[in-house]
């Protein structure tokens, strides 16, 4: 076959069109309050749901037990989607909803089996009341978060009256652009379902609120530019047994060349690849900024989230740790100075007041000046930074008569009192943060002044993922040494600090890129797919459980997977059902690949359980134990269980089901038809008063009899399995009476 180079160049100028870049998330399914941080965004949905109602009774012993409400949920204050049973008057009802474009009401319970069992109400688009529906898509009281109301189970007819709880109501709103400022705070409470049980009797908490937060990326302005890109193969066309020599190009001096199949490539430059059509994107960045990893965003460093908190007042004190995080993070800690001392013939020595420590975490420790035990003056401690460093001692150089004492000066902090020379800080009291004390009016021969050790001074620099976004730090400042030692007057030592700054978190979304694609197709080149000896095109299972041919056109397996060693579809011969696996996920159950990951483990019915369940018995219908989170089957009941106990029956009844003889009322000479079915019986006969014909059947369905002459009186007889105490029932089985004509 003649090859002929064939050169194509495919220039694009493109007006880059918006991406889906910013498109995100933000869930809140534990009870709290939370502040929501408005992104950059082009719609923005918000749903809320309030916490479920706890189940609740009627009863003659106890009086009425009313359900605890559960609490509202709330987004911005505007959307409320209230608690069950928070409508004033009436102790069961559903949670009330408002401020949205959809406003739900929560669903009221399903009373149902004549009470003994009350199904708890599912919220709008949300969780499952308790046991509901029918208890078996959740054979548990409490109702499902988000939202569902608690059932009840274990009410007894004519005493006690169950009655599920109401679900939380159900709010939805959508945001156009604009409506909400980015950046801006929004506060977000979710409502806690109650977890207390109001009687003796078994009632199933409310599920938990929710607020669920959904947005699109924000649509970016237009922009223009030269940008361009060519793919050229050579030769054009091939068969998929041969290969190509792909060259590339592009103008306009783009952030990135990326080729489908091949990957990232340099601005120009070519390589021999498989036969094929290949597409190729430029990407191009405002001057300054960078392309993400996901080719999605052009972003630059961010300064918005750079900031500072210090804390100068002794007290107790709890940092938030910036939400949007932070790049580096520096913490400064001063303990308090000590008071100034005294050594005195007349009064002997009086020790100036100690500092406060100051910390941050209550790991960093800056002690307050005077701390060091048995030395009446001495330098505040320091441990837990990068930097640690010891206050300094006081300075009685300046007077060796000790008539006057120089306080000592804090590292990198506060002078102290009197410091330097009586000049710099002509006051008694040391400066903050951590200056200790000085000293005046000492007489040399009497009383020695003394001047108060300064505060140990910490430094330490947590980087980026140290401490987590949001969390509560405790901080503590040391207050300086107050008392004024007995005969002479003294400085009192400077507060402590705590100074916290830092910087942007590394960098955050700014723009969308430019972008423009090429593409190595013309007319005459068609991939043309490979094929075996016997001209059969030849696939291979690919990762997605489909088959494809080497031109990379896939053949669907229907979900049931492809093997590996045939290259073929696997055969439908299997149910697809997600199964759940020994990690707990859900799994194809044809294929075995991961369907779905369950946060808190999967049931026996291919189900995620939707929220972390304490595993108790309960009563199946099969009359068995069941784990109620699993569903498995936990304990083997011979004589059944008690749904009200959830334990087995150790007494078996008396025969259990039924004996049936149609008709009771014949002519003379009529067979009838004789059925019976029991449990737990170990021997059964059933005989009649007219033949000696008996059967011992443990169960059987219109058994005929002999026919019947007159009056008959069939009676079922059976031993149970337990001690074979008799029982019997019987049926009677009349005959027409007969008349003749006169």
């Amino acid at each position: 076959m003649n090859q002929r180079s064939i050169l194509s160049l495919i220039s694009v100028l493109v007006i880059a069109m918006p991406l889906a870049a910013l498109a995100g998330s933000q869930n809140y399914t534990t009870p709290g309050s939370y502040s929501f941080t408005v992104p950059s965004y082009g719609t923005l949905t918000v749903q809320v749901w309030g916490a479920g109602q706890h189940g609740g009774i009627g009863t003659i012993l106890y009086g009425d037990q009313y359900a605890t409400p559960g609490a509202g949920s709330t987004f911005n204050n505007t959307l409320i989607a209230g608690g069950g049973g928070t409508v004033p008057g009436q102790y069961i009802s559903g949670g009330s909803a408002s401020g949205g474009d959809v406003n739900t009401p929560g669903n009221m319970p399903i009373e149902g089996y004549g009470n003994i069992t009350a199904i708890g109400g599912s919220a709008p688009n949300g969780g499952i009341g308790g046991f509901s529906p029918n208890m078996t898509a959740n054979p548990n009281g409490n109702g499902v978060a988000p939202g569902g109301g608690g059932g009840c189970s274990g009410g007894i007819w004519w005493l006690v009256a169950c009655f599920g709880g109401g679900s939380g109501g159900y709010v939805e709103k959508t945001y156009n652009t604009g409506d909400l400022t980015a950046g801006a705070s929004i506060p977000v409470v979710v409502g806690a379902g109650d977890t207390s049980t109001p009687n003796a009797y078994g009632t199933g908490y409310g599920g938990n609120g929710a607020v669920n937060i959904t947005w699109t990326a924000s649509t970016s302005s237009p922009s223009t530019g030269s940008l361009s890109c060519s793919l050229v193969t050579n030769p054009t066309a091939a068969s998929s047994s041969q290969t190509q020599t792909l060259s590339w190009s592009s103008t306009g001096q783009p952030n990135d060349f990326f080729i489908q199949s091949i990957g990232d490539v340099s601005n120009s430059g070519s390589a021999v690849v498989p036969s094929g059509t290949y597409t190729g994107t430029v990407y191009s960045c405002p001057t300054g900024s960078t392309l993400s990893a996901n080719r999605t965003q052009c972003v630059i460093a961010n300064t918005s989230n750079a900031g500072s908190q210090t804390y100068t007042t002794p007290g107790s004190y709890s940092f938030t740790v910036p939400q949007g995080g932070y790049g580096t993070l520096t913490v400064q800690a001063w303990g308090g100075g000590q008071h100034s001392a005294i050594g005195s013939i007349l009064y002997g020595d009086q020790y100036g007041t100690f500092g406060g420590n100051s910390t941050f975490n209550g790991t960093l420790i800056a002690g307050g000046g005077g701390g060091v035990g048995g030395q009446y003056v001495s330098g505040g401690s320091a441990s837990g930074g990068d930097v640690n460093i010891p206050g300094n001692l006081p300075d009685w150089s300046v007077d060796p008569t000790h008539i006057t004492a120089v306080g000592g000066s804090a590292p990198n902090g506060g002078i102290g009192g009197y410091s330097p020379n009586m000049t710099a800080n002509p006051n008694w009291n040391g400066v903050a943060p951590g200056g200790g004390g000085g000293c005046s009016g000492g007489i040399w021969w009497l009383v020695a002044c003394l001047g108060g050790g300064s505060g140990g001074y910490v430094e330490k620099a947590y980087n980026a993922g140290d401490l987590t976004a949001g969390a509560s730090i405790p901080v503590v400042v040391g207050a300086g040494g107050q008392n004024t030692p007995i005969g002479t007057g003294g400085g009192a030592g400077g507060d402590g600090a705590v100074n916290i700054t830092w910087t942007a978190s590394s960098s955050s979304p700014n723009a969308t890129p430019q972008t423009a694609t090429c593409s190595s197709a013309s007319s005459s080149n068609t991939c043309i797919p490979q094929t075996d000896s016997s001209g059969n095109v030849i696939m291979s299972c690919q990762a997605d459980g489909n088959i494809a041919n080497s031109c990379g056109t896939e053949t669907s397996c229907g979900g049931y997977g492809c093997s590996t060693t045939t290259n073929q579809c696997n055969p439908n011969t299997c149910t697809l059902s997600d199964t759940c696996g020994a990690d707990g996920n859900l799994y194809n159950a044809c294929t075995g690949t991961l369907t779905q990951v369950c946060a808190a483990g999967c049931n026996q019915a291919g189900q995620c359980i939707s929220a972390q369940c304490v595993p108790t018995n309960i009563c199946g219908s099969d009359g068995n134990l069941h784990n109620s989170c699993t569903s498995a089957m936990t304990n083997f009941c011979l004589f059944g269980c008690s749904g009200s106990t959830d334990t087995c029956n150790t007494v078996p009844p008396g025969i259990v089901g039924s004996f049936t003889v149609k008709p009771t009322l014949v002519k003379k000479g009529t067979q009838v038809k004789v059925s019976w079915s029991t449990s737990y019986m170990k021997t059964c006969a059933v005989s009649n008063t007219a033949t000696s014909v008996v059967w011992t059947e443990l169960s059987a369905t219109d058994t005929l009899s002999d026919p019947i002459q007159g009056q008959t009186t069939f009676t079922l007889s059976c031993t149970d399995l337990l001690n074979g105490t008799a029982s019997s029932q019987s049926q009677v089985v009349n005959v027409v009476p007969a008349f003749n004509e006169l």
